[in-house]
């Protein structure tokens, strides 16, 4: 997916790291606080399969019984040599993933929020490489409890549980912190100080790559993706709303974060806690290159171009 982030020759490598979008209240275009945070500060929300309420057919599982909570869990069994499950929501955005082929359960997200969504579970057909056919579509009605809710739960691009190193790191890290904005300068420091950009793994990285957020913390590298994965990981399991996001910066492929605070709603501005007031600004820019060229590069924000949020 991100494989060909270094094969723009015009564009240095610190513009091909990740972009992380953050929030304060001087700079959000939202409208404001909007809602509780449905979380206590701190505790972290893991999704589960009761099967209290199954759609299945012969070769896969779908677990709908939390669909108030914000997401559901899918197996898949058959004989195929892949599946792949399509979620298209009220925004119309079609969500593509490949469902694991070992008989484990996965989590999914309904990032579009409460309405009705059609989701679709494909199997490769043998004698393609490309070709799919249909293999359980169901319409749901989604009607969730708290809109916050898909983006306070691990899923299959941020997966994490109560025994992730990561889970325990952001707790160290944001130990003593009075506010979420100190939680979010917090998590946001330890990326741009404490994490390299791969750039072996970025030119080398397949289609289909999922992050491992241990792995980033243990080798202190990664591409966007991981970035984005693991400060997403840190922040929803300290109770903060993250969404892990996946555009372009131009016509460059990244992953980056937006966060949610109580006082103020969601970020959609790229800015940078500087000790006194918070600034425009992107933290992989922060960690590489001066303020300045990251503010040429940055402008207002609108070189940024979102195509999903997981």
């Amino acid at each position: 997916m991100f494989d060909h982030l270094l094969k723009k020759n015009r564009i240095s490598l610190n513009i091909l790291l990740f972009i992380i979008l953050f929030f304060a209240a001087a700079c959000s275009n939202g409208s404001g606080g909007s809602g509780k945070i449905p979380v206590r500060p701190g505790e972290i929300l893991l999704p589960g399969h009761p099967e209290k309420d199954v759609l299945e057919n012969d070769s896969a599982r779908i677990d709908v019984s939390n669909l108030k909570e914000g997401y559901f869990a899918a197996c898949y069994f058959g004989s195929a040599e892949k599946a792949k499950l399509q979620l298209t929501g009220p925004d119309g955005i079609t969500y593509t993933y490949d469902m694991p082929m070992d008989g484990s359960w996965d989590f999914f997200p309904f990032t579009a929020g409460s309405g009705a969504y059609t989701l679709t579970v494909y199997e490769g057909m043998s004698d393609s490489d490309d070709l799919y056919y249909t293999s359980l579509a169901e319409e749901l009605e989604v009607d969730l409890r708290n809109e916050l809710l898909p983006f306070l739960y691990p899923n299959q691009f941020v997966n994490y549980d109560q025994n992730t190193k990561a889970v325990a790191e952001a707790e160290r890290i944001t130990d003593g912190c009075d506010t979420q904005a100190d939680m979010v300068k917090a998590v946001f420091d330890f990326a741009t100080t404490q994490i390299e950009y791969d750039a072996e793994k970025a030119a080398t990285v397949t289609s289909g790559y999922l992050p491992d957020v241990d792995e980033t913390l243990a080798s202190r590298k990664g591409i966007c993706f991981d970035y984005a994965a693991l400060m997403t990981c840190m922040l929803r399991s300290r109770g903060i709303p993250t969404k892990l996001q996946i555009g372009f910066s131009g016509d460059i492929k990244h992953a980056w974060i937006s966060t949610y605070l109580e006082d103020t709603g969601w970020a959609e501005n790229i800015i940078q806690y500087d000790g006194t007031g918070w600034a425009m600004m992107d933290p992989t820019f922060a960690a590489e290159m001066d303020d300045s060229q990251a503010a040429a590069y940055i402008g207002d924000g609108t070189n940024y171009t979102l195509q999903y949020s997981r």
